[in-house]
């Protein structure tokens, strides 16, 4: 994959990836519901904070060790080519995987997630009377 491709890819990427997050608080404003109502609000407690974070280190080693050649074989060399090279790629692969993390999660966990229970009739405790959009 060529330098300006990758980072032109990175970019477009990144760009969708917000406007999906567009999409989706366009539609819950009509309905009167804030994103934060969405993701599930807030952390209570430090210990929840550091809950968390352990986990997310603990997920981070996990995939660390399976990312060894050892682990998987050379199955690791096919993603290879989407990795970034090289600073520039770096820098602008950043936003991406920031971007992906938040993005993906607020449309897929949840929205996605609340339309399917609106629709199925699906319990929830708090989107109890949340319509589909």
């Amino acid at each position: 994959m060529q330098s300006g491709n990758a980072v032109g890819g990175y970019i477009s990427v990144t760009v969708f990836e917000w406007l999906l997050v567009l999409y989706v608080r366009t539609g819950v404003r009509k309905r009167g519901v804030r994103l934060r109502d969405l993701v599930g609000g807030r952390w209570t407690t430090p210990k929840t904070v550091m809950k968390d974070i352990a986990l997310g280190a603990g997920l981070w080693a996990v995939w660390m060790g399976l990312m060894n050649a050892h682990v998987l074989g050379s199955g690791t060399n096919a993603a290879q080519g989407l990795l970034p090279q090289g600073i520039l790629q770096s820098m602008t692969w950043i936003p991406v995987a920031l971007s992906a993390g938040f993005c993906e999660e607020l449309a897929f966990r949840g929205y996605l997630q609340k339309q399917f229970q609106a629709i199925t009739a699906g319990t929830s405790q708090t989107f109890t009377a949340y319509q589909p959009l």
